[in-house]
């Protein structure tokens, strides 16, 4: 019986590793996501403030 429980332990302790390996990769699959997002933003706006000069 002890060796079942402690399948059973190792088993649940497994799976919140997962959980939380896969909480810190969503966090930095945000935050990569959000860095591309904002470079984005950026390189449209010297674009449109380019295009304001040259049209000026």
């Amino acid at each position: 019986m002890p060796s079942d429980f402690n399948l059973i332990n190792i088993v649940k302790e497994i799976g919140r590793q997962q959980r939380s390996e896969t909480r810190s990769v969503s966090a930095a699959s945000l935050l990569s996501n959000a860095i591309i997002y904002e470079a984005w933003i950026n390189k449209y706006k010297r674009l449109k403030s380019y295009d304001q000069e040259k049209y000026a």
